[in-house]
């Protein structure tokens, strides 16, 4: 039997955290050696370009030692678009259209923070900025580790009548999960300034706040339906989820998945509804939960996406000015067949319906296959868990799966297939998928006895897939991290 441990532990926890934030540091600093030690001289010259413009004394300051070996390897691929935006005051910017699609909200959080630092937009203080956003970088990212490790304890916690508590079992697959975290599929990229932390950090607390606002039931395998807790929680979900789904939406398109989390509990509270006497609560619920936190953050990111742009751009905006999908209904004008960021992706980067799928692009599927792979096991193993056993968390793991399967197709068939990479690590699934397993063969292997079918270790193929996939994380991440640093492909 596992031994049992109150959540209430604190230094168990603080423990873990200083172990993560030890992992963190050694393997952040390993990546910043592979950049300080890798070739200087870039493949695109766009960064010293825009180094020339935006620096003082040019010459002298961009060849600085650390400046020319570190802080200048780091500005490059969308890095480049993204400090632009911050410094928009030292270049004009933005210069061109498509700058304007690499997250207007990650660079005005980011400025207001340097404004509350009382650091100036001058070109004395480029390189200020530039430290203090790759530190709140990593300070994102670092959070996020956190975030995955509390809400993985919340998702596997058992309930008993003395009240939540967690297993060993559950001890060790929230930490080997943080672990992996940090050292996902995307990190490569998180070097820099690069706008996913921000979306996956806001993400996790939207889950997490999601999470506690739901009722548990005592016996982890029961097929309870989904209720939100009484009192408050109903206006903490609404508040609290929306916003940071929101936040992160605006952040990252691909985000806006995270409004199936509210569709699915939409659906499962009007089945409560024809199930249950209690009506009336059920029905608060409904409104004041997933349909009024649904409905809100469609009309702001349809705000966002559609009528800001088409008021900025439009008439003179060109074709996507003339694209409205109701023509003559006043009230809804802006509302264009694809929103302007689908808009100019497409025009800029050729993104669309198998715009990818050529012969050139194999070794762009290839760099991406293990990332899709990894997250189709997931799918399969979680679903074949819940259909046999149950799911412990079963009303935040289904969500996620539909989520999944839906990030898979969109990238698979519309986008550069590529970006799955780093795109994909606003979900958690395939990091549970890895660590259970992972824990569970620790288990059968050091106690023969063990026969807890819900905890088995998987199949020789799934336990081969996660080798080969850790495998290739070794070699691939380090890769990834200098060739990002030399301005060269995958971005």
């Amino acid at each position: 039997m596992d031994k049992i441990v109150n959540l209430k532990l604190w230094p168990e926890k603080y423990r873990v955290h200083l172990k993560l934030l030890f992992y963190f540091i050694v393997y952040r600093s390993f990546q910043y050696l592979l950049i300080l030690v890798g070739p200087n001289e870039q493949f695109d010259t766009s960064t010293i370009i825009f180094l020339r413009k935006v620096t003082p004394e040019a010459n002298s300051t961009i060849n600085n030692f650390w400046n020319h070996n570190l802080w200048n390897k780091l500005l490059s691929w969308d890095s480049i678009f993204f400090i632009k935006g911050i410094t928009k005051e030292l270049l004009d910017s933005p210069e061109y259209e498509f700058e304007l699609m690499f997250s207007r909200i990650w660079v005005q959080c980011v400025r207001f923070l340097l404004k509350c630092m009382n650091i100036s937009m001058i070109k004395e203080n480029f390189y200020v900025i530039l430290k203090f956003t790759i530190l709140l970088e990593n300070l994102l990212h670092f959070s996020s580790v956190l975030l995955i490790y509390h809400l993985t304890l919340s998702v596997y916690a058992e309930v008993t009548a003395t009240g939540k508590l967690v297993t060993k079992y559950t001890q060790n697959i929230a930490t080997l999960a943080s672990i992996l975290f940090i050292f996902t599929s995307g990190s490569g990229f998180f070097i820099s300034i690069y706008s996913e932390p921000f979306s996956f950090f806001l993400t996790f607390i939207g889950i997490y706040i999601r999470e506690i606002c739901l009722v548990k039931s005592q016996n982890t395998y029961s097929n309870i339906s989904l209720q939100l807790k009484d009192g408050v929680y109903p206006f903490i979900y609404l508040v609290g989820s929306t916003s940071m789904f929101t936040l992160a939406t605006l952040n990252r398109s691909n985000c806006i998945l995270l409004g199936l989390f509210y569709l699915y509990d939409l659906l499962c509270l009007i089945l409560n509804l024809t199930t249950k006497n209690k009506s009336l609560p059920i029905l608060r619920q409904i409104i004041l939960g997933p349909l009024l936190s649904g409905m809100t953050m469609l009309m702001i990111i349809v705000y966002f996406w559609y009528y800001i742009p088409f008021n900025e751009f439009c008439p003179s905006g060109g074709e996507w000015c003339n694209s409205s999908l109701f023509n003559g209904v006043n009230s809804t004008y802006f509302i264009t067949r694809q929103s302007f960021y689908s808009y100019v992706q497409g025009k800029y980067w050729n993104v669309g319906f198998l715009n990818y799928w050529t012969l050139s692009n194999i070794p762009n599927f290839l760099i991406g296959m293990p990332q899709f792979l990894i997250l189709v096991k997931s799918i399969q193993y979680f679903f074949h868990k819940y259909k046999k056993y149950g799911v412990n968390g079963k009303h935040t793991i289904i969500p996620l799966i539909m989520i999944t399967i839906f990030l898979i197709l969109v990238i698979l068939f519309v986008a550069h297939v590529q970006i799955i990479n780093r795109v994909s690590t606003f979900i958690p699934l395939h990091l549970w998928y890895i660590s259970e397993l992972i824990v569970s063969q620790g288990l059968r292997n050091s106690d023969s006895s063990f026969s807890d079918k819900s905890k088995k270790p998987g199949s020789k193929f799934d336990l081969l897939l996660i080798k080969l996939y850790l495998g290739w994380l070794f070699f691939w991440i380090p890769i990834q991290t200098i060739l990002f640093g030399v301005f060269l492909p995958p971005a």
